[in-house]
């Protein structure tokens, strides 16, 4: 049954008590003299004296409670000394109460209470002072006014627990024996104030202006411990509720978040209001229950909405005032509230409210909508951020998948050239003796071009199992790229035949889905010795297997310093190429996801061989790189793709060009001149140059200055095959780059059973954030196009919008825009 009285009535039953001891008491001091005559204090006096010194006071708070201390024993023990037991009674409950209702504006229960309560501190006070022994002169009542305020302190305090106790629960020993030993503190002090005060009146009514300064101190002392207790508190609260919102912000932490806020701010309502979809969630919290509710009707939502754009600033409204903000305190049961909205990165969230002051302070001060404000700030933004943090942490998982990548092939899991070539130069370093064998498949393309490169694939698997098992755990075998593989022998006497296994091994049926295939391999071998360098030794390596494929393939060659260069008549093919117009460029069209149109192209070198058929540039730009030639095909490609286009640019003069060019102009600052002798005039502001992140991020030193070339000559920079592992995201802004190529692995991603849209959408983002414009490549899924659309992001390319393109076919196409839309209605935004 005592579960279901509500605390009002627990307080007013309180109140009731003490009042009839009041009343016990009033009667008992009935006609009862003053202690002393020397100083009349009459009624009027004392009424005025106790309405001051309630006017002004200082709270220490207990949950939704406080407790005040003002200089009340003051006029109580001059009241006490110079005025009747009864007078002083009938005056501590008629002035406290008018100071408690003028000055604090409480509600009447807790006027009642607290006049109650130093009405009953007085009376106990008076009658203690009244039983005193007589005789013993001036200071035996000097002392029976200090005893008798001291049990009468002890007593109220005592009463304010109780209350406290009855309305919230039991605060607890150690907070009970603080505000007690506090209060008796403050009492005592009082009370020597008093009786200083009194013994001068006594002697000369003037002398009390010497009082004012210490009792002026003392006052202050008082506020500035409070205050300072009261803003620890807060700074805990801020730090609790940044710890509980950046665990997430659940439903379960916001609803407990709540709690804590109005508990902190003594409030009796609590509310949450977040914006979702067509919906209005509200979380509550009273001091008596917790709920989570939905709202969910058109005027609701529409009330939400005025609620945001009215709150510009956190504020304190009345329900008494017009708009919809007093609208929204009103539905949820407030009388006066604060308000803050939930903002972050320019969007609304939603906003929170702390309803309803309970305690002795029945009005929100600054100090408190200055808190409100920081947490709301607080909220809102790691409520904002608790999605993107999540697409961060799996950002940084793909980081460290990716860190592996970037030293690893990802079919056949072998280390990449960038690993082998670490290896070697460790290997130099240590003077142990070493040996590189270059192994090149013969007959590959073959395989591709009779079973597709699904076989060709599975070749490749099969040739890293046998190349791995014919060699030491202490060796390192690594995939080149294409059907180009490189092993590292430490200290293998045995080099020569270790080769030889290989070229039998690799000669063994493969079976692959649905059929069998032979392929063969050509290895070089170059063996290290003092004064050879790494980057020697592979060239050594590489020139041998040149060697053993002219010397009729599947042999093996070790490396001839003596014998002619092969490098020779690498560059004669390739030279010979250029002057016959073999290569050509093929254009694979970039599209605008925001916009559905072709805006750029992607020219991709083809040497189109009479003797070897269409070669991707995988087959051949490595050989032009040991020759020396790549330099002169980077320049036929700018000038090439100008000619070519120069008719386009007549249809849609926006086109861009995308061009990607060899790490070698960084590495040897040939940059300048290859630009130089590009006529680059006709598409100035139009061509894009592409290179990786190992180039741009290894090549820092010379990285400033092949950017400010490439701006001089009216182009713009982009990192491509972001993404793939070989640079962190903390190099963005480092980069004086325009824009960011997502690596097809990233893509990859997007088509798999369940999408990492969030991962993807967070690397979009921090472009944006850095001002850069975005492509996708590699799309070849229309699940891939639709979540890029959905981000947004800005650009993509792939075979699933458009394969290269021929020249004659790329016009047609882009005036026809035959483009694939995504299979569902999106609607995206333009970033930049």
């Amino acid at each position: 049954m005592m579960s279901r009285i509500r605390p009002s009535q627990r307080i007013l039953g309180l109140i009731a008590m003490i009042g009839l001891v009041d009343v016990v008491l009033l009667a008992a001091l009935s006609g009862v003299s003053p202690r002393l005559t020397d100083v009349d204090v009459g009624f009027l006096m004392l009424v005025a004296a106790f309405a001051c010194v309630e006017w002004q006071v200082i709270h220490v708070q207990f949950r939704a409670e406080a407790s005040s201390f003002s200089l009340f024993e003051v006029p109580l023990v001059v009241g006490l000394l110079y005025s009747s037991p009864a007078v002083v009674v009938l005056a501590t409950l008629i002035g406290t109460g008018i100071g408690f209702i003028a000055g604090r504006r409480q509600p009447l229960l807790k006027v009642l209470f607290n006049a109650a309560n130093l009405g009953l501190y007085a009376a106990v006070a008076a009658f203690v002072v009244s039983q005193w022994p007589a005789g013993g002169g001036e200071r035996m009542v000097w002392l029976s006014g200090l005893v008798g305020v001291a049990v009468g302190s002890a007593m109220s305090f005592g009463l304010i627990v109780l209350a406290v106790t009855l309305a919230e629960g039991f605060p607890g020993i150690k907070r009970g024996l603080e505000l007690l030993y506090f209060g008796l503190v403050v009492s005592i002090s009082n009370t020597t104030i008093g009786l200083t005060a009194a013994i001068i009146l006594a002697r000369d009514a003037v002398g009390l202006l010497l009082l004012a300064v210490p009792a002026f101190l003392l006052f202050t002392a008082f506020r500035m411990i409070t205050a300072e207790r009261e803003q620890r508190e807060r700074i805990e609260f801020l730090y609790r509720s940044t710890r509980r919102l950046d665990l997430g912000a659940s439903e379960s932490g916001l609803a407990t978040l709540l709690e804590e806020a109005r508990v902190m701010f003594r409030a009796e309502i609590g509310a949450v209001v977040l914006e979702d979809a067509d919906t209005v969630r509200l979380f509550h919290s009273t001091s008596s229950a917790e709920r989570s509710t939905v709202l969910d009707d058109v005027g609701d939502v529409g009330l939400f909405a005025d609620v945001l754009e009215a709150l510009d600033e956190p504020t304190i409204v009345s329900v008494d005032d017009v708009g919809p903000l007093a609208d929204l305190i009103g539905r949820l049961g407030g009388r006066d509230a604060m308000l803050a909205k939930l903002s972050a990165e320019q969007r609304d969230l939603g906003a929170v409210m702390i309803a309803n002051r309970l305690g002795e302070v029945t009005s929100f001060t600054d100090n408190d909508l200055q808190v409100l404000g920081a947490l709301a700030r607080q909220s809102a933004f790691l409520m904002h951020s608790d999605r993107l943090e999540q697409a961060l942490t799996e950002l940084r998982e793909l980081e460290r998948e990716l860190a592996h990548q970037a030293t690893h092939d990802s079919l056949t899991g072998l280390p990449n050239r960038s690993m082998f070539t670490e290896e070697l130069h460790l290997a130099t370093a240590s003077a142990q003796e070493h040996t590189v064998l270059f192994v090149d498949l013969d007959g590959f393309k073959d395989v591709n071009d009779q079973h597709g490169h699904a076989a060709g694939d599975a070749v490749l698997v099969e040739v890293a199992k046998r190349l791995t098992s014919l060699v030491r755990p202490v060796d390192t075998v690594a995939r080149f790229g294409g059907d180009e593989f490189a092993i590292l022998l430490l200290d293998q006497p045995c080099a020569l035949a270790v080769a030889q296994r290989i070229v039998a091994s690799i000669a063994a049926p493969i079976a692959v889905p649905g059929v069998q295939v032979l392929i063969g391999c050509s290895i070089g071998l170059a063996v290290s010795d003092e004064g050879k360098d790494p980057e020697t030794l592979l060239r050594n390596a590489d020139s041998a297997m040149y060697r053993a494929k002219q010397g009729g393939k599947g042999t093996v060659v070790e490396h001839d310093p003596d014998a002619p260069s092969t490098a020779t008549a690498a560059a004669g093919l390739l030279q010979t190429a250029i002057e016959l117009d073999e290569l050509e460029l093929h254009y694979q069209p970039i599209v605008d996801l925001i916009e559905r149109k072709i805006v750029g192209v992607e020219a991709l070198v083809r040497w189109r061989s009479p003797e070897r058929g269409l070669l991707m540039p995988g087959d051949f730009l490595n050989e032009a790189e040991r020759c020396g030639l790549v330099g002169t095909i980077d320049r036929w490609v700018l000038m090439r793709s100008v000619e070519d286009l120069t008719p386009i640019w007549e249809v849609d003069p926006d086109l861009f060009v995308s061009v990607n060019l060899a790490a070698q102009h960084l590495l040897n600052g040939s940059l300048g001149k290859l630009l130089e002798g590009s006529d680059l005039d006709p598409i100035r502001g139009r061509f894009v140059i592409e290179w990786p992140e190992s180039v741009l991020v290894a090549e820092s030193d010379r990285r400033g200055e092949a950017m400010g070339l490439i701006k001089e000559a009216g182009g713009i920079v982009a990192l491509d095959r972001f993404g793939d592992g070989e640079a962190s995201l903390a190099y963005l802004h480092r980069l004086d780059i325009g824009l960011l190529k997502l690596d097809r692995s990233m893509i990859g991603h997007l088509a798999t059973p369940e999408p990492k849209v969030d991962l993807v959408r967070g690397m979009v983002q921090i472009a944006h954030s850095l001002g850069l414009r975005v492509i996708a490549e590699g799309i070849e899924h229309q699940p891939q196009l639709d979540a890029l659309a959905q981000i947004p992001c800005d650009m993509a390319q792939g075979y699933l919008l458009a394969r290269p393109l021929r020249l004659e076919e790329l016009q047609p196409y882009i005036i026809g825009q035959g483009l694939r839309p995504p299979s569902r209605h999106t609607t995206t935004t333009r970033l930049l």
